[in-house]
C-alpha cells in the first residue's frame, strides 16, 4: 500500500518532496511526467512507508482538500 497526497500544482509536488526530504524521508523517485499526463514522485518517510506525491491535473484538490471526480 502506498499513501498518496495530491497537490494542486507541478509546483506544490516539487516543493512537498522537499520538504519530506529536509524532514528525513528519503526520496525514492524524484517528481517526473508520468505517462498519463501527470506528475509524480515518491519519497519513504523515517519509518520507511512509501508515500505518493502526485499532480493529477483531473484531480485538483478543492479549496476544502475534496476532490470532484470528472
Amino acid at each position: 500500500m502506498t499513501l498518496a497526497y495530491n497537490t494542486r500544482s507541478r509546483e506544490e509536488a516539487d516543493l512537498l518532496m522537499g520538504e519530506a526530504k529536509a524532514a528525513g524521508a528519503a526520496v525514492l523517485r524524484a517528481p517526473h511526467e508520468a505517462p498519463w499526463g501527470g506528475y509524480v514522485g515518491y519519497f519513504a518517510d523515517p519509518d520507511g512507508h512509501p508515500w505518493e506525491v502526485t499532480y493529477a491535473p483531473t484531480l485538483v484538490p478543492q479549496a476544502d482538500g475534496s476532490i470532484v471526480l470528472p
